[in-house]
């Protein structure tokens, strides 16, 4: 047994010159630390938030494998070991990234365990989500990536309920926080972000979810139109959608398209229900435009209505036209589709006397037949009605009224020189020519010694050429005094000779 531990003996010895002869620096200690690897990026699973790790494997040739680092506590701290020279992914299955950032760095080691310097550490993207029920909003905000020299952007990827995440807004690389508008109530809405590198390297955030736990504003105030009456009331009306859960809303007046709102009354409704409202004012002598806006209970105005317009009526009497104009409306959801201009009659009813296109904020009125019309006083009144339709899905007509505007034609008086009462139906009759209706009105012929042959308070009566017996006048020169009253209170007289002639 001492021989064979003395061959072992020789033996082992023998191997130890032969390495040596073979292989010089052989039995020192290795103590060269590998090149340290490159930490590419690390990004968290939005839905487990679990952290994985890339990197670019370290080049020397006796790496082992690489240590997996986290900071803990300011310190450190390794959790886990690679055995494989070519790894360069790994994933933190305890990650807690998911409640807050977390940092990672990785070292080299090679397989007399030198360990390489770490890297520089790369921190996750940690988001969070609020809501902001009172502008039925989400307001999101993270943490900045670090670990790269430059960063290109931030994406932002969002879905609803159970759907898919869908990019829906991208801001820069120095910017940690945006705002997702439009949020309906009581849905679900999850987040996660998205930060790129130059290179093309993506890190996702976690995943927050944010229930938009909050009164459902309506999607849409419409406002169905402003009635005009008296020229100092205007009576509005407007549709909220029903799906709508708020009942509360303020209304808003300007006379300026570019001027501000003026709040001028605070409603209160149930949801959904048509709110009606009159605007009480001393005249109206300027359009007016309207808007209404439902408050959510934070008190602010979150969904506003269409403009309501009352148009205002303008215009100018040129001879037998009266002219007018008006204020466009604004807006019909669909547009304006006409204008129809309504006259007054004698007995205060109101006739449509014409119709233009939407486009056309005028309108001209021949009125030379209206003049001689009995019981007609001068005066012409108006008002334009605008008809539209409303979004889609509401095909309701929808009607505007204007103010009232009255114009009085040109009063105007003439008197023939001459007339041939002989019955063959032309020229038969001697009357002054009226373009109106006068008040009060008389007429006296008289032959050259100023005897009385014909008199009338009627304007309508003229002279037949007969005298009071009911003779006919001879051949001559007659005269006549006329004397009237206007609609608008003037005195109009008028005297000379009028000759009779019988052809």
């Amino acid at each position: 047994m001492h021989k064979t531990f003395v061959r072992e003996v020789i033996i082992a010895f023998g191997m130890i010159l032969i390495r040596s002869a073979c292989f010089p620096g052989y039995g020192q200690q290795d103590t060269i630390p590998p090149v340290t690897p490159v930490l590419e990026y690390i990004s968290v699973d939005p839905g487990n938030g679990n952290t994985s790790l890339f990197w670019e494997p370290s080049p020397d040739s006796d790496v082992l494998g690489y240590i997996i680092y986290r900071m803990q506590n300011n310190v450190w701290v390794p959790i886990d070991s690679l055995f494989r020279a070519d790894d360069t992914t790994y994933t933190d299955l305890t990650s807690r990234a998911a409640f807050f950032p977390e940092s990672y760095v990785i070292a080299a080691f090679d397989t007399t365990r030198n360990r390489s310097p770490l890297t520089p550490p790369h921190q996750t993207v940690f988001l969070q989500s609020e809501l902001d029920s009172c502008f039925a909003e989400i307001n999101l905000g993270w943490n900045a990536y670090t670990g790269w020299d430059t960063l290109s952007r931030y994406r932002i990827f969002m879905k609803e309920g159970t759907g898919i995440y869908l990019p829906v807004d991208s801001v820069s690389g120095n910017r940690i926080k945006d705002t997702i508008t439009d949020i309906t109530a009581n849905k679900t809405y999850c987040f996660y972000v998205a930060a790129v590198h130059p290179a093309g390297y993506i890190s996702t955030s976690n995943g927050t979810c944010t229930q938009a736990g909050m009164l459902q504003p309506p999607a849409y105030i419409l406002a169905n139109g402003a009635m005009v009456s008296d020229n100092k009331d205007v009576a509005l009306s407007f549709y909220p959608d029903t799906s709508g859960e708020l009942n509360r809303y303020n209304l808003f007046r300007k006379n300026d398209p570019a001027a501000p709102w003026n709040l001028i009354a605070a409603l209160v409704d149930s949801p959904g229900r048509e709110i009606q409202y009159t605007d009480h004012l001393d005249t109206i002598n300027t359009p007016l435009y309207y808007k209404l806006a439902a408050l959510n209970p934070c008190g602010e105005n979150i969904t506003w209505s269409n403009t309501a317009t009352a148009m205002l009526l303008n215009g100018i009497n040129d001879g037998f036209i009266n002219q007018l104009t008006w204020t466009p409306y604004l807006t019909y959801p669909g547009g304006v589709e006409s204008y129809t201009v309504y006259r007054q009659n004698p007995d205060w009813s109101w006739n449509p006397v014409g119709t233009v296109n939407g486009t056309d904020t005028s309108f001209s009125d021949n009125i030379e037949m209206l003049q001689y019309q009995p019981g007609n006083n001068g005066k012409y009144c108006y008002y334009v009605e605008a008809s539209g339709r409303n979004m889609d899905g509401i095909a309701s007509l929808l009607i505007s009224r204007s103010t009232i505007m009255c114009l009085t034609g040109k009063f105007t008086l003439f008197v023939p020189n001459a007339f041939t009462p002989d019955n063959d139906g032309r020229n038969d009759l001697f009357a002054p020519v009226i373009t109106f209706a006068p008040v009060t009105y008389q007429m006296i012929i008289r032959n050259r010694w100023g005897i009385i042959l014909f008199e009338t308070t009627n304007y309508l009566k003229p002279w037949d050429g007969r005298d009071l017996s009911g003779k006919a006048v001879s051949e001559g020169t007659y005269t006549y005094f006329i004397r009237l009253t206007t609609p608008d209170n003037e005195i109009l007289t008028r005297t000379g000779t009028v000759t009779v002639i019988y052809p």
